[in-house]
């Protein structure tokens, strides 16, 4: 008796606990996966989400986002990669003061009168940081996905929202 093993399947009832137990496993498993797939995002608006997440994946690698302490000079050259909104402009970006942004044909970076209004926003230059400043109360200014007011500083690398354009800026911190 000390020699003898104990054989699973060699016993009737031990093949039918291996079959019943995978079974189980394989059904706790599809259970797990049709809940998983009919959850809803608890953050909110799923619009919401694919926008940000297109916004992650069309993120430039050069330069990389500043933690917004770095001093910038004047002037500051800049990149513009347009998410939504028809930019009308096809100049480079040069930042000695001030920008303008808005659809007026003095505008430095122009869209569509579409997407807002003759001047809608700026970004200024203000002790070596880059400032977005909304014009009006009525158009929507944003950096990030968060509206502003008044003044915001912004990194390079964060998604600006002015009217209903999109875009994001780039520039050497």
């Amino acid at each position: 008796m000390a020699n003898e093993t104990f054989d699973l399947f060699s016993k009737p009832w031990g093949i039918a606990a291996v079959i019943g137990g995978a079974v189980l496993l394989l059904i706790v498993v599809i259970a797990a996966l049709i809940a998983a797939s009919g959850r809803k995002d608890p953050a909110g608006d799923e619009g919401q989400q694919e926008k940000a997440e297109a916004a992650d994946m069309k993120a430039l690698p050069w330069p990389p986002p500043s933690d917004g302490t770095e001093k910038l000079s004047a002037p500051v050259a800049m990149e513009i990669e347009v998410y939504t909104g028809t930019r009308k402009d096809k100049g480079k970006l040069q930042l000695a003061d001030r920008l303008t942004i808005g659809s007026g044909e003095d505008c430095d970076i122009r869209f569509a009168p579409e997407d807002m209004d003759a001047l809608a926003a700026r970004l200024v230059l203000t002790d070596g940081r880059i400032c977005l400043v909304g014009q009006e109360e009525r158009i929507p200014v944003a950096v990030g996905g968060v509206r502003i007011e008044g003044q915001s500083p912004i990194r390079s690398g964060d998604v600006l929202s002015v009217g209903e354009a999109e875009f994001m800026l780039r520039f050497p911190v």
